[in-house]
């Protein structure tokens, strides 16, 4: 008696679901903090424009290449799978262990928690960051369950969300009137070669934010057509985040000026609270927590299929090569994706949380019995003396413990 087929993805995906994929694995929250860190050290305004559509252009030749190879070989794992063939598969299951552990377990960890800090303030929700983040995995993690095509729809409104916040940026800021700070003068370089070398340096965080184009390559195998979706796809995606990530730049240089800009903690906030007032401020608070979101969603979407590619080529553990007959997704690999996620979320808590507050609790007196049998309580005697943990009043039996504790 033959055995059933296993069952395969669905082909569900079209260009509109890979051109928002590719932008929502790119735009993150990063684009609303590093324009300070790269104002910080290209002082020059047009040198901050130069390098956001340098690293733009660098990003697009990445995308053709993608684009190319996906062309001619639309092969399931996508840039896992060009590892593998291109050189070895040692290469390939290094690079997707790292990205269980790390590359990309570590951002969605760390985008949960950023959510978390964002959305507490906008609700009052009193609830400790790393459990929020962890819940909003979580639900991302349920509703993949369900489809590629429930997750990727979740995900384009999510995008689609992403994307108008960060045009109301834009257009705020065009119309927004400089600060009194904007018309200061930047500070020029002293020669070519340092200002060659800032140059190189602000490129970092340039290309960090650029990064994440390929993540799209990892649904091939649910893309309708990818000998020309996936291409096409790529290269819109690519297409609206490059004008997106300039426009924003153009107008934190017009609206702060660049001194003020690489001093800014929070250069999106500071441009919405000069173009709307505090209002401002809580706009972009929730299009932060939009993007943050999104970008959850997309990498909870097109991450697990790498997984479930390299249990397939026998990398992983077996079990994470299932897929689901109902709903055609690998539902292990999703879990395993969720599980890391949130416990990470614990870690990622643990550095970004706020320090705490320090109260002093004096602890009760000790009492002995006095020669009637009486309690009396024994008073302090001498002065304090700390000892590194504990306070120590008193000498011998007369003693008061006094501890700093955390609350």
């Amino acid at each position: 008696m033959s055995e059933s087929p296993r069952p395969t993805f669905l082909r569900r995906l079209n260009m509109f679901d890979v051109s928002l994929i590719t932008m929502g694995s790119i735009v993150g929250s990063v684009i609303f903090r590093s324009p300070s860190v790269v104002a910080a050290r290209a002082h020059a305004p047009g040198m901050i424009v130069a390098a956001w559509m340098l690293g733009g252009f660098i990003a697009l030749c990445g995308v053709w290449i993608a684009a190319e190879l996906t062309a001619r070989r639309p092969t399931e794992g996508g840039f896992y799978a060009y590892l593998r063939d291109a050189f070895h598969p040692i290469v390939a299951f290094i690079f997707g262990w790292l990205y269980l552990f790390g590359i990309d377990t570590g951002a969605v960890a760390a985008s949960g928690v950023t959510f978390a800090n964002y959305f507490q303030p906008l609700t009052g929700l009193q609830v400790p960051p790393a459990i929020l983040a962890g819940t909003t995995i979580a639900f991302f993690m349920v509703v993949n369950f369900f489809g590629v095509r429930q997750g990727g729809t979740t995900q384009n409104m999510l995008a689609v969300a992403k994307l108008s916040g960060v045009a109301l940026l834009v257009g705020a800021g065009v119309f927004a009137h400089p600060t009194a700070a904007a018309d200061r003068s930047f500070v020029p370089f002293g020669t070519a070669t340092s200002a060659l070398a800032a140059f190189g340096v602000a490129m970092i965080p340039v290309f960090f934010a650029y990064n994440g184009f390929l993540s799209a390559t990892y649904v091939i195998g649910e893309t309708k057509d990818p000998r020309r979706t996936l291409p096409r796809g790529l290269l819109a995606g690519i297409c609206i985040v490059i004008p997106m990530y300039v426009a924003v730049n153009i107008v934190c240089v017009h609206v702060l000026g660049a001194p003020a800009l690489g001093l800014s903690k929070a250069p999106a906030s500071d441009v919405m609270s000069v173009a709307l007032g505090p209002i401002g401020a809580r706009i972009i608070a929730i299009v932060v927590t939009l993007s943050t979101l999104g970008f959850i969603s997309t990498k909870m979407l097109v991450t697990p299929r790498l997984y479930h590619r390299m249990a397939a080529d026998g990398l992983f553990f077996k079990a994470v090569a299932w897929v689901h007959p109902k709903t055609r997704v690998p539902v292990f690999a999703i879990a395993i994706q969720g599980v890391i996620d949130r416990q990470l979320c614990g870690v990622a808590g643990l550095c970004f949380r706020r320090p705490r507050r320090r109260r002093t609790r004096h602890f009760p007196a000790p009492r002995c019995r006095n020669a009637a049998g009486r309690w009396r309580i024994l008073h302090d005697a001498g002065p304090p003396v700390y000892d590194g943990r504990i306070f120590l009043r008193g000498h011998g039996r007369r003693r008061r413990y006094v501890r700093v504790v955390s609350s």
